[in-house]
């Protein structure tokens, strides 16, 4: 690799590459609600702004001389566009192609300057063709480099452009221009313009245009990039392979799953530029030839890791500049730290602050403890004989640092939806000796059932001198001084932290004990005498063991057909270490209740850091074997792995145990729990306070880092306020070890209180504050007592899904948009592994025996199984009662209902959502009804035989070619095949993905089953698909499916409302809106539309604000509520008032359109946004602005409460906002009139009667800007 070369040859600013990098993010934050730019937006200025010094007479002149030479340009544009008998842009030199259409074309709207002079040079020379491109090239190149990185060239408004551009002059020292000229319109590129020069040259030049834009990956710009993105999406069909060398393909999909991570907390809302990154990715994957190698991290790995290895043999013969850090012994080498340098470059292409900040703390790192704990290259050989080639393939790779995908662990039938065919959950610990090899004799331990006897509570009435932590000088009186403890007390708000002493000398003072670790105080017993016979050791936080390392461990695990040996069933998922943050794949075989396991690569975590603690080493090793049994609900056995002596600079085996559940969620640590205060049971599933007033803690064994994980406890005896349940971070940043003696995380106290950093807040609102897209975060679990005999018990009922990777979600996306570019292409032949998918959903779906449901755990679907035989194995039941309908369905072997009821008045608890009972609930159950026969009381154990007429009949079971051949269509078919399926689920009254097999004629069930199966797909990635005209997924997609995601926007994008502290009153957030109907005079106040609370007593009415009608005593339960939106849209509709003349209506938002004013064609009951609104004085005009907004909000507040506004808009309306096109016919549904002249004037031949015609339609008109 020669360095001097590129050095030698490096130009600032053409070799720097900012992929990803994110600036101008602010941008992309506000998701689908835009910010509202302003006009000086991005102008703000530095002190080295220089002010203006400008002559108002030369100003004048230049001002003058300006406009003169844009009328000039004006005249000359529509010279070019009126000739057609010649091109005359062909003749104009290259050079002057792109000045010229930099002065005329605008940055914001370049196609309503230029767009008529290409209309007219119909077609394009080479000479031409290649001017535009070079245009484009140098547009895109100069836009690309760092100072252009905040310049917004999304923004529609062109004064915020030109207002970001022109303080880029300040950054020389000078000052913002006060008029725009020439000089600084070339001086800066235009995007906008080669935007719209790319979509007349896309079809002709696609290559080159690719060529040109990929430079724009390379700005820091976000703006840019999404430009980019987005336009090679639609380049990248068009091009051969070989033309995408420029498009850094790898850097890119890694680019993706990282955007993706960052912005999964904010699901389903996703921003514009992830989508168009998405679409950019999904579409290289679709026209590469190696769609395998791309998504899967097993293909070739040798190759991939021969070139690791030579890489990092070419970096070692790399010459260095010896630098010695630090202070050396004799016994160890100085530290040789390779320097590569290079010369300063212009300001231009200066590193970023968080670079530079990252470059000044790597620099800065003590070097020589890196040394010498320096972490061996590769791990030691590893021997299973039960693992396939393939598995050993990925332990290879995981050794040279490769991760694999998320693809061991199946969720369930489908991505994102618990079934019984997702992995078995076991939860518990790792434990071992700390870096004690097994050739080194164990030191003798104490029995882990033995315990140490716990100091004496400190309470009122008991002695105390000087503790350890003592800093009050002679406040006691002297040393010696006895004290007698008066009170407890809180300190710095947290009760119980604090202890009131009185003195000999009579001072009273309050000192720590136990506030932030820290004790004043020591507990002494005295004699008759008053002489100290015995002093107490302090309470302290348990510290970790010093001979055991204990680990929190979550096992996976399915049984998989890749067993090596005949006699062995397969078993492979995944293995979770909460306290790394990292998920491991696993892999092995499963004899005779007997498990063998082996980590085989890491899904998620770091590779190289947090490990010393297992292995010796900061590095993940690869090889650990389990040898594991199953006895019921417990996994417990061994696990064996080498471990790094520093000092040998070898391996040495180790071993250590493994103990885990799977009926429990999580168990309680005692290792984790304060306990001077806190007692957990043998078991873990239960903790006392046995003294104290403090808040103490006790955490979960396990911790959770993704995913949604519910469960309950039973809280057996506590006192007002005393209890603490939420969770909490293990490791906090500054601190060596969680400080139990305090309440920690968040959480709710047992009296209506969310608890946050000391922070109390009376019935809070759920935390959002937990999701973090800077730091992945691990919870664990947490349950605070504070008075002595408080008890909570974990009572067994729990639901956990571990969410989708960020790496499943991107593979999943992709494989969707391979699909669906299959399904729009000429042969309709879909992908194999597709149809595979589609045969296995078609016959689970055939069997009628499957229901999917939402739980109580919020966001949170599983799929039930609802065949009688499997409720009477579970032990189960089926109840029906008048006016109230219960079923039992079976999931995970536990019997789930769902109570049919209208359900809590005031929130979504117990609206239709399933739980399931416990095994000790079912003896105080009823047997009612099973399958639709009434059972006796006494009879509840046999089932009555199904009448013949209640079989369904069905068809016999396709074999998969039989299947493929049914299954084929055309997407023209599929679009009435959709519409049939939505009105078939109508009448059913189910979503689709419940839709009962016998409601689908026979011989469209297998195209319906692919229809469904894509759906999936579709439901998981619709937030990451960018919609377009063109885009088959509107017509393919079931109404289902779009308003489960429609719901989900709207759950995700509504305002929080914190409940009042009495039920039955209103929020304070809830405002009252007074209204006198009868003098018409409605009052202002701030409201948060996006806010939809349920009130007690309402009916389940969402709103945002309460209204109040004066003088009419009516209370606001819902129907006035409902009644101020109808009479918004009665008074925005009402045509019959003429205000002013030309402005006809009560409000001058609508007018009504052509055909209502002339009582001709059709849509006669139609209104339209009023162009002319506020264009009659420009004073108005912000005012007109604000109106149309404060419409637009109360539209989404309809939208969001379930309201129904009447508004009689026709589709030129409806149309652009769900991003459809509109034509001529659209035209004719609001102005018959206008539409008949059009096509007269298009079939009128050219005559001198056909040009006096003409000339009455020229009109003028203003636009909603005021132009």
């Amino acid at each position: 690799i020669k360095f001097e070369s590129i050095w030698s040859s490096y130009e600032k600013g053409q070799h720097e590459d900012c992929l990803e990098e994110y600036v101008g993010e602010e941008y992309f934050d506000c998701r689908y609600f835009a910010k509202d730019l302003k006009a000086t937006a991005g102008s703000t200025t530095t002190s080295r702004v220089k002010p203006s010094t400008v002559d108002p007479t030369s100003d004048f002149a230049e001002l003058t001389r300006s406009l003169a030479i844009l009328h000039c340009r004006r005249l000359l544009l529509t010279i070019l566009a009126a000739s057609r008998s010649s091109n005359l842009l062909n003749d104009v030199p290259t050079e002057l192609v792109g000045t010229f259409l930099k002065l005329v074309a605008s940055y914001t709207s370049p196609a309503s300057t230029v767009s008529d002079l290409f209309k007219a040079v119909g077609t394009m020379s080479p000479r031409l063709e290649v001017s535009l491109v070079q245009c484009i090239d140098d547009q895109i190149r100069m836009a690309s480099r760092r100072k252009y990185a905040k310049i917004h060239w999304d923004c529609g408004v062109e004064a915020i452009v030109t207002s970001q551009l022109s303080t880029l002059h300040c950054s020389d020292g000078g000052m913002v221009p006060s008029v725009w000229h020439d000089s600084h319109v070339l001086a800066h590129p235009n995007v906008g313009l080669a935007e719209y020069l790319t979509t007349l040259l896309a079809s002709k030049q696609p290559a080159p245009l690719v060529q040109a834009w990929s430079y724009a990956l390379r700005s820091p710009s976000m703006t840019l990039k999404e430009k980019a993105f987005r336009i090679l999406s639609g380049l990248v069909p068009h091009v051969p392979e070989s033309a995408l060398a420029c498009i850094p393909t790898t850097r890119l999909h890694a680019m993706t799953v990282a955007r993706l991570t960052k912005e999964a907390i904010h699901f389903p809302i996703a921003s514009k530029y992830l989508q168009s990154l998405m679409e950019l990715t999904s579409t290289l994957v679709v026209q590469s030839t190696c769609t395998t190698c791309i998504l899967s991290t097993d293909h070739n790995n040798q190759r991939r890791i021969a070139h690791a290895i030579k890489t990092q043999h070419e970096l070692d013969q790399l010459p260095y500049n010896v630098v010695q850090v630090g202070n050396t012994s004799t016994s160890c080498p100085p530290l040789v730290v390779p320097v590569l340098t290079r010369e300063d470059d212009d300001d231009d292409d200066e590193m970023s602050s968080e670079d530079q900040n990252a470059a000044m703390s790597s620099s800065a790192a003590p070097m020589t403890a890196a040394a010498e704990s320096r972490s061996p290259a590769t791990g030691p050989p590893i021997s299973a004989s039960f693992l396939t080639p393939a598995q050993h393939q990925i332990i290879v790779a995981a050794q040279h640092g490769f991760k694999v995908l998320d693809d061991e662990t199946p969720h369930g039938f489908d991505l994102g939806v618990l079934s019984d065919e997702a992995s078995q959950y076991w939860s518990g610990q790792l434990s071992q000796h700390e870096l004690l090899p097994l050739t080194t004799v164990p030191p003798v331990e104490k029995e882990e059932d033995e315990e140490i006897a716990a100091p004496p509570p400190l309470t009122i009435g008991c002695k105390v001198i000087r503790g350890p932590n003592w800093k009050w000088r002679d406040q006691d009186g002297g040393q010696g001084s006895i004290g007698v403890v008066e009170g407890i007390s809180p300190w710095s708000g947290i009760e119980g932290e604090g202890m009131s002493v009185r003195w000999p000398n009579d001072a009273l003072y309050t000192y720590r004990w136990g506030a932030d670790g820290q004790y004043d105080l020591t507990h002494v017993q005295v004699d008759s005498d008053n002489h100290i016979v015995a002093s107490f050791p302090t309470p302290q936080a348990p510290q970790p063991s010093t001979d055991r390392v204990h680990l929190g461990v979550i096992f996976r695990l399915h049984r998989t057909d890749n067993a090596a040996a005949a006699a062995a069933a397969g078993i492979s998922g995944v293995v979770e270490y909460p306290d790394m943050n990292a998920v491991i794949a696993v892999a092995g075989q499963y004899v005779d209740e007997s498990i063998q396991l082996v980590e085989l690569g890491m899904i998620q975590g770091d590779v190289d850091m947090g490990w010393h603690a297992k292995y010796g080493c900061d590095r993940w090793v690869p090889g650990t074997l389990y040898e594991l049994t199953q006895d019921g609900i417990h996994l417990h056995g061994q696990y064996s792995h080498s471990l790094w002596q520093p000092e040998a600079k070898t391996w040495v085996p180790i071993q250590g145990r493994v103990q885990a559940q799977s009926q429990h969620l999580f168990a309680l640590d005692k290792q984790a729990t304060f306990a001077a205060s806190l007692s957990v049971s043998d078991d873990g599933l239960a903790v006392t306070c046995t003294s104290g007033e403090a808040r103490n803690l006790s955490l979960g064994t396990v911790g959770f880092s993704s995913g949604i994980h519910y469960w309950e406890v039973r809280v057996d005896h506590a006192e007002f306020g005393s209890v603490f349940l939420g969770v909490c971070e293990k490791h906090v940043k500054g601190q060596p070890s969680l400080n139990l003696g305090r309440w920690q995380g968040w959480g709710f106290v047992n009296f209506r209180a969310t608890y946050h950093n000391s922070t109390e807040r009376i019935y809070g609102v759920a935390f959002d504050g937990l999701k973090s897209d800077r730091h992945v975060k691990t919870l664990y679990p947490c349950i605070g007592l504070r008075k002595a005999g408080d008890q909570v018990t974990l009572n067994g009922k729990w639901v956990s899904h571990p969410g989708l990777s960020s790496t499943l979600l991107y593979q999943d996306h992709v494989e969707l948009q391979s699909v669906l570019h299959a399904w729009a292409g000429a042969d309709d032949v879909l992908p194999l592994a597709f149809m595979q998918a589609s045969y296995a959903f078609y016959c689970r779906w055939r069997t009628n025996r499957y229901r999917r449901v939402s739980i109580r755990a919020k966001g949170m679907t599983i799929d039930v199984d609802t065949s009688v035989e499997r409720c009477v194995q579970a032990e189960g039941l089926w109840m029906r009662q008048k006016k109230r309908l219960c079923w039992v369905r079976v999931y995970r072997n536990r019997l789930w209902y769902r109570v049919e009821t209208q359900g809590n008045e005031g929130g979504d608890e117990g609206r239709g959502y399933a739980w399931y009972w416990d095994p000790i609930e079912l003896p105080e159950l009823v047997l009612i009804q099973r399958s639709g026969i009434d059972i006796g009381q006494s009879d509840t154990t046999t089932i009555p035989p199904p009448s013949p007429e209640s079989i369904p009949t069905r068809s016999r079971l396709l074999g998969f070619d039989e299947f493929l051949q049914l299954a084929q269509g055309t997407y023209a078919k599929d679009i009435p095949l959709v519409d049939h399926i939505n009105a078939l689920c109508a009448t059913v009254g189910v979503d689709v993905v419940n839709l009962p097999f016998e409601a689908v004629a026979e011989e469209l069930q297998p195209r319906v089953a692919v229809l469904m199966m894509l759906n999936q797909k579709v439901l998981r990635s619709l937030p990451l698909v960018r919609f377009h005209d063109r885009s088959v997924l509107r017509h393919l997609t079931f109404t289902s499916t779009k308003l489960s995601f429609w719901d989900a926007t709207l759950k995700a994008t509504a305002t929080p409302t914190p409940l009042p502290s009495d039920e039955y009153e209103d929020p304070r957030e809830i405002r009252i809106l007074r209204i006198n109907r009868i003098q018409a005079q409605p009052s202002k106040l701030a409201l948060c539309f996006r806010r939809a609370y349920t009130g007690k007593g309402h009916g389940g009415q969402k709103r945002a604000f309460k209204v109040k009608f004066l003088g009419e005593g009516v209370n606001d339960y819902g129907g006035p509520y409902r009644a101020v939106f109808e009479q918004i849209v009665d008074e925005l509709q009402m045509d019959q008032v003429e205000l002013t003349k030309g402005e006809q209506g009560l409000l001058p938002l609508l007018v009504p359109c052509p055909n209502r004013r002339s009582g001709s064609g059709t849509n006669q009951d139609k209104f339209v946004l009023n162009p002319s609104c506020g264009t009659i004085s420009a004073a108005v005009g912000p005012i007109a602005l604000e109106l149309h907004r404060f419409l637009g909000k109360l539209v989404g507040t309809a939208v969001r409460h379930g309201l129904q506004m009447g508004l009689d808009l026709p589709s030129v309306v409806w149309r652009p906002l769900v991003g459809l096109p509109l034509n001529r016919h659209h035209v004719e549904d609001i102005d018959v009139v206008a539409f008949n002249t059009l096509t007269k004037l298009e079939t009128m031949p050219l005559s001198r009667d056909a040009v006096e015609y003409c000339k009455q339609f020229t009109f003028t008109t203003h636009l909603s800007d005021g132009t």
